[in-house]
């Protein structure tokens, strides 16, 4: 006869220990890799409505988060949702490797809008990748920001999320880069956008500067396929 649950748990604290049940997952592992660093500010940079910043609070961080999010609509969405958080401030502007102005192609899923053309495999799968309309918006370098908004001994970690821009933002942190302990990028594993960043290029770029991978949560996938289009990784140092 197989031990139900209850009896082995007994039976364990016989032996001097007990049974914990452990959430393991990606926004799990993220939360224990903050606090074992330290972060106090995370650089939330394309932050869309806010839902990074939900997930960051719902995990128990209540540390500062500085948002970068360059659409127009969204920004107020985001603005107005988190106006309360007395840690939260944001920024309506685009990460790049210059300060700027750009054209930025608006999709339907606003979390899907990017400065680079969208590909036919990404819409394929995600109709919302559509672009209905397009917009100028400000882009800034964080490291012409950075003594602005980073206070002296913060501990940073940088979150991307900028639908192929990855390489742009991180040429805008370049001289920053080395003192951040933890960064989390969406990438994508195969081209979705004309020209974007994939893991292929972006993984490489964070081993050399010094990351190690922490933990990776995969994101749409091509369900009749299975091919996995992107994933979130977490690196650290």
């Amino acid at each position: 006869m197989r031990a139900g649950k209850e009896q082995i748990k007994r039976i364990v604290r016989r032996l001097g220990y007990d049974i914990e049940r452990r959430d393991l997952s990606h926004p799990a592992r993220r939360a224990a890799a903050m606090q074992t660093r330290g972060v106090d500010l995370v650089l939330d940079i394309g932050a869309n409505l806010g839902q990074y910043v939900d997930r960051l609070r719902d995990f128990g961080y209540d540390g500062r988060i500085v948002s970068f999010e360059p659409l127009p609509d969204a920004f107020r969405v985001l603005e107005e949702a988190h106006r309360h958080d007395v840690g939260w401030s944001g920024r309506q502007t685009a990460a790049g490797a210059s300060t700027s102005v750009a054209q930025l192609n608006v999709s339907v899923g606003s979390d899907l809008s990017s400065f680079l053309d969208v590909r036919s495999e990404l819409l394929s799968v995600l109709p919302g990748a559509e672009v209905h309309d397009v917009v100028t918006v400000p882009v800034v370098a964080l490291d012409d920001v950075w003594d602005e908004i980073v206070p002296d001994g913060a501990t940073v970690m940088v979150k991307i999320d900028v639908q192929g821009f990855e390489h742009a933002v991180l040429d805008g942190i370049a001289d920053r880069l080395k003192d951040v302990p933890l960064v989390e990028i969406e990438m994508s594993l195969q081209e979705l956008y004309e020209g974007g960043s994939s893991l292929y290029d972006l993984l490489p770029r964070l081993t050399e500067a010094g990351f190690h991978v922490i933990s990776m949560d995969n994101g749409f996938i091509d369900s009749p396929t299975g091919q996995v289009l992107d994933i979130d990784l977490l690196a650290g140092r």
